[in-house]
């Protein structure tokens, strides 16, 4: 009930009453995966990254199981299924997959607005090893994190790597340009950076796709 309560608040524009009510659920159910995310993307949309990133950490600690347990056994939840006629041990498992993703993401991006570069590389690494990294958007974070650190060599292979897997990009390649040069291949630096001019996709593309996610049920 607090969850709802808080996320009708927050379409309504509520804000304050909105944060309380989302951390009454938690503190009512701390180990379900939506309080906690909703949570952190409430702050996160309020640009309070240090709140967001402890949030989002909560989360990713959950175990998916007692989420969808709690959900069923819901009495709000479970008839909102029953109405939607959803395959719920296949829908909830891809949404929850998809949650975890995007808390990962989000993580990133908080520590990026703060410039803690060294923890941008950590939970990027953590997401390669997790293998969800599609459109090479882990291993783009993780080089440029690199090249911020003056790791180099290191921000040469992730940059590559995220350029193999997605080559529309300008950023990979400007940070694959800039960090060439650093470690002394103007030759190679010039090619990288004028093909950062040349394309039109900015990686910026991907804070659009945070800036578009919606505090949800489920």
């Amino acid at each position: 009930a607090h969850e709802m309560l808080g996320l009708s608040y927050f379409y309504q524009g509520k804000i304050d009453q909105a944060e309380e009510s989302l951390n009454k659920a938690i503190e009512t159910n701390p180990e379900t995966f939506w309080f906690s995310y909703n949570q952190g993307l409430f702050y996160y949309k309020k640009k309070d990254f240090s709140k967001a990133i402890e949030s989002f950490q909560k989360t990713l600690k959950c175990d998916p199981k007692k989420t969808i347990q709690f959900m069923y056994f819901s009495k709000i939840y479970f008839p909102i299924f029953l109405v939607s006629k959803l395959d719920l041990n296949k829908e909830l498992g891809e949404r929850l997959q998809q949650g975890y993703s995007w808390a990962y993401r989000f993580i990133i991006d908080s520590y990026l607005r703060q410039k803690n570069y060294q923890n941008v590389f950590n939970y990027a690494m953590t997401g390669i090893q997790l293998g969800d990294d599609r459109k090479g958007i882990y291993h783009y974070y993780a080089g440029m994190a690199a090249y911020y650190l003056k790791d180099f060599k290191t921000a040469v292979y992730y940059l590559q790597e995220s350029i193999k897997q997605n080559p529309n990009y300008s950023e990979a390649f400007y940070y694959l340009g800039m960090s060439v040069q650093a470690v002394g291949r103007e030759d190679l630096a010039n090619g990288f950076l004028e093909q950062a001019k040349r394309l039109k996709t900015p990686f910026d593309s991907l804070q659009e796709d945070l800036n578009k996610r919606q505090l949800q049920i489920y």
